[in-house]
């Protein structure tokens, strides 16, 4: 285990409307294509404040938990993490997953943060592995293709 804060933050600019940015950012459907590691969702309800997220084994017994503990509508969620193999409970909002959306001149910013994995023995490799991931330009791909859709959301 590292000592060294482990934190990944990345953004990108979209042309995408908010609306479809958010509906792929919290629907489970959505989510399931652009995640990395693709979690199960209990109560398949788009996320919001409470919602539960957990990412299972092959044997299908939870391994790491969300919980999502702030949610601002058409603008943030933040989940905090916990691992089973880590070797202590993490603090409060120690180790969170989460995004903002916010306007900028040239479309909507997506602005993504994973951290603090230091206390993960394995934290180094999930921290390089999300610093070069495609998730913020999957998601773009995706809110632009549900916008252009028939059934866009404006």
């Amino acid at each position: 285990m590292t000592t060294a804060p482990l934190i990944v933050t990345r953004s990108l600019v979209s042309g995408a409307p908010r609306a479809a940015l958010w509906s792929v950012l919290t629907e489970p459907r959505h989510l399931r294509q652009w995640m990395q590691v693709v979690p199960a969702f209990p109560d398949e309800r788009p996320l919001q404040a409470g919602s539960l997220v957990e990412w299972r084994d092959v044997a299908g017994q939870p391994y790491l938990l969300g919980r999502v503990t702030r949610f601002e509508p058409q603008h943030r969620w933040v989940m905090t993490l916990h691992d089973r193999s880590w070797p202590r409970q993490p603090e409060a909002d120690e180790v969170t997953y989460g995004f903002a959306l916010s306007e900028m001149a040239d479309g909507v910013r997506i602005d993504f943060r994973l951290g603090d994995l230091a206390i993960d023995p394995q934290g180094q490799g999930w921290h390089d592995s999300y610093a070069h991931s495609q998730e913020l330009e999957r998601i773009a791909r995706l809110a632009q293709a549900l916008a252009s859709g028939p059934t866009a959301q404006e």
